[in-house]
Parts: C-alpha cells; sequence; structure tokens
C-alpha cells in the first residue's frame, strides 16, 4: 500500500530546501530535460539519438576510471539494435520487475 503521508512529507521538505536545491542540483534536472528532449528510440540513428540525449548528463554518467556514457555509446555503434531493444525493455512501464 502506497503511503501518501510519506509522500507529502519528502515534498514538504524538498519545498522547504528547494533553493539550495535549485542552486546545486539544477544541473540534474537540465540533464533529465535533454534526454527527454532528444529521446527517439525510433531514430534512425539510433547511436547518435542516445549520445545527444546523455549530452547534459557527462558528469553524472561519468567517475574516476569508469566511463558509462562513453562505453554505452560505444557499444551502441557497434550493436544499435542490441542496445535500443534493452532501451526500450528497460522503459517498459508494463513489464513487471524482475526479482
Amino acid at each position: 500500500m502506497f503511503n501518501t503521508d510519506v509522500l507529502t512529507a519528502i515534498i514538504s521538505d524538498y519545498k522547504k530546501d528547494f533553493d539550495n536545491i535549485h542552486k546545486e542540483e539544477i544541473y540534474k534536472w537540465k540533464a533529465v530535460k535533454c534526454f527527454q528532449d532528444n529521446w527517439d528510440e525510433k531514430a534512425p540513428d539510433f547511436p547518435l539519438m542516445l549520445n545527444r540525449s546523455f549530452e547534459e548528463a557527462r558528469n553524472l554518467l561519468t567517475s574516476y576510471n569508469h566511463y558509462p556514457k562513453v562505453m554505452i555509446y560505444e557499444i551502441a555503434k557497434k550493436e544499435p539494435e542490441a542496445v535500443r531493444v534493452m532501451f526500450k525493455e528497460l522503459f517498459n512501464n508494463f513489464q513487471p520487475c524482475r526479482e
């Protein structure tokens, strides 16, 4: 059962600290917006579309000695249809979660 009181409290706390969150975390919202603006699972050039979708998420998808954005792009260039299928499955809201 979903507890709406918990969600309401979380949203309230978020709003109380919004100025700080906005100042320090706005880049995350920009990354989400960039993804939403560029994502097209039917794009003819899937690797290029994928690269554009993640453009603003550079620092979110890179860490010391790990470069997932680059690796996803490189794999998508080699196997675009396989990666496309994986992302379709990832975003399929009607598919039950695997345990």
